[in-house]
């Protein structure tokens, strides 16, 4: 009997010819279940950017620069002082056999209130501080309000991490979407009437206590009570310690830009560079929901270790981030041109600086996908060390750099930063066998080829100007 089309052709092949057909073979059965996966947290992502964007391009209109720059300083406060104190609440519930239990959920629920308790009332005590150091008096009065949505937010409930845990990503999505639009129309309302820094804070406390009384209602809250279990939070708290630590670092590294430019730059200009930065991590946050909603809790509950879910997730990379290379390649080609549509002749500059920022990001987006990697794998020092890395080269490079060449040295300094976490991550990753350079250095070659081959395409059709413009900033 003679064999089949699929037999003969197999035998046809060439052996040095062997891998590919092997990677082949192996995209066309885990891509799609991938792409399945990540639908609900890219369709979720789509919708809240697209939200965030047409709340951010009303509010530049209504409001002045300096108040963004304002908010960027006490978003950075609170978000520091919230990954400062972070002990992997969500990390656990999502991890631990018994998390989504009523009894684990509370134990995790009443340490997260008492968190944000003790958050809020160190922001409060140290508002006057704070205004100090930054010589600007309305923090005084404006960081206690930071410190009211701290305490707010930390009555949510876990139920959601439960929806993480058990992949029901279109319930997560919805609690996500309905919320985040409400909260656009509470603030543009709030801003329209009030054009200072008070409407944003206000419309953020009001968003949040709704957010919250959302969180009860469509997520599985059922059995939620304050108490404390003894054995669960000895787990969470042991769990947590390298969480803790790597989200110390994570914040200090994410977050060294803001701190430093807030006493180098005007804040003018320090809310030009946040409209800026804030379009370029619109990839990175992507491909961080993505590794943290899908990857992580896939890899926290398989039993696939060393080889075995290193050949898994070759093959699950490589369509992903594929994917991700082309949309970030299309929006550095357009993304002056984007500044100047979108944004009134006050941020402007943007234009220059947001290509280079977005450079920069596809190799936050290979950390990212990394970090969950790791801490799927129980092994988050991998990437504390790797932000270690990131901010060591920020602390150093910074002012150097801006002493050398100014605004424009920074601006590099910054979109390096996340390359050094890359290589520190990959570096760390090798031990375990899950480090993917020839893969990550074919598809980084793809991306630029993308981004010069896509940019030339729109200066011919007369889009946007000539390739040189991606780097105006240097020039």
């Amino acid at each position: 009997m003679s064999s089949g089309p699929s037999d003969s052709t197999a035998a046809e092949v060439p052996p040095r010819f062997g891998p590919f057909v092997r990677l082949r073979s192996a995209l066309a059965v885990a891509a799609p279940a991938m792409l399945a996966l990540i639908g609900w947290p890219v369709i979720t992502f789509g919708g809240l950017q697209a939200i965030r964007l047409v709340t951010n391009i009303i509010l530049s209109h209504l409001l002045n620069p300096a108040i963004f720059g304002v908010l960027l300083i006490l978003n950075t406060l609170r978000t520091g002082i919230e990954l400062l104190s972070d002990v992997g609440v969500g990390q656990n519930i999502i991890s631990h056999p018994a998390g989504s239990t009523p009894r684990f959920t509370s134990t995790a629920w009443t340490i997260q209130i008492i968190r944000g308790v003790l958050i809020g009332a160190v922001l409060a005590t140290c508002s006057p501080l704070i205004a100090h150091i930054y010589a600007e008096p309305i923090l005084a009065k404006a960081v206690p309000m930071m410190a009211l949505l701290v305490v707010i937010s930390g009555f949510q409930s876990t139920g959601l991490f439960v929806l993480m845990r058990e992949q029901r990503l279109a319930q997560f999505s919805a609690f996500e979407l309905l919320p985040a639009l409400a909260a656009m129309v509470i603030q543009v309302t709030i801003s329209y009437f009030d054009r200072t820094v008070w409407s944003l804070l206000y419309g953020a406390v009001i968003c949040m206590a709704m957010q919250v009384g959302c969180s009860f209602f469509m997520t599985p809250s059922a059995g939620l009570r304050l108490a404390i279990d003894r054995d669960h939070a000895r787990s969470i708290i042991h769990f947590g310690k390298w969480i803790f630590l790597s989200s110390a670092i994570f914040f200090i590294a994410g977050n060294f830009d803001r701190l430093y430019l807030s006493s180098a730059i005007p804040w003018a200009l320090l809310g030009v560079y946040g409209i800026a930065r804030s379009l370029s991590e619109a990839f990175t946050v992507l491909l961080a929901r993505v590794g943290n909603m899908v990857l992580f809790p896939i890899i926290a509950g398989s039993s696939h270790r060393g080889e075995a879910l290193r050949h898994r997730l070759s093959a699950q990379r490589v369509p992903l981030l594929a994917t991700a290379a082309v949309g970030l390649a299309l929006f550095i080609a357009l993304s002056d041109r984007l500044v100047f549509l979108l944004y009134d002749q006050r941020y402007h500059e943007a234009a220059a600086i947001l290509p280079v920022l977005a450079a920069g990001v596809w190799f936050s987006m290979l950390a990212t996908l990394g970090e969950a990697v790791s801490l799927g794998i129980g092994r988050p020092q991998i990437g504390t060390l790797a932000n270690a890395a990131k901010l060591a080269w920020m602390m150093a490079g910074m002012p150097l750099l801006a002493a050398r060449f100014g605004f424009p040295g920074l601006v590099a300094c910054i979109a390096a930063a996340d390359l050094v976490k890359y290589l520190a991550l990959s570096l760390g990753q090798k031990r375990w066998g899950l480090a993917f350079p020839v893969q990550d250095l074919a598809l980084t070659g793809f991306f630029v080829v993308c981004v010069l081959v896509l940019r030339a395409l729109f200066s011919l059709s007369g889009v946007v100007g000539a390739v040189g413009g991606l780097w105006a900033l240097f020039q």
